[in-house]
């Protein structure tokens, strides 16, 4: 959906309850220079360089999401980020893929906060 709509799709993934998008469950989407091209439960990120960005343990986690997907096209990455709604970090783990939109190579991601 996200390589044949592009940035159409986004306003189906924020759609709180859909298919797309369940509780803490949502999708995000950075292209390769670390530029937040979508958030769902973060739009005040979107637009924003985060390449350099570092979780409360000082992990630089865009990095490694770039990694996984340049090196292997999709991968896991456990780094620690604040809840929807809460301000203090919890472990979070994100399944990462390569994607494009609208041309421009990126990743779309999800994650799931482990308890």
């Amino acid at each position: 959906m996200l390589e044949a709509e592009g940035a159409r799709a986004f306003d189906a993934f924020r759609r709180k309850g859909s298919t797309w998008r369940y509780g803490d469950v949502y999708l995000f989407v950075v292209d390769l220079r670390g530029i937040v091209l979508f958030n769902a439960a973060h739009p005040n990120r979107e637009g924003h360089d985060l390449l350099h960005e570092r979780d409360a343990d000082g992990k630089q986690f865009h990095h490694d999401f770039i990694d996984a997907v340049t090196r292997f096209g999709s991968g896991w990455v456990d780094y620690m980020f604040p809840k929807p709604g809460q301000s203090a970090p919890s472990v979070k783990w994100s399944y990462v893929c390569a994607t494009r939109v609208a041309g421009v190579e990126a990743l779309v991601g999800a994650g799931v906060y482990v308890e």
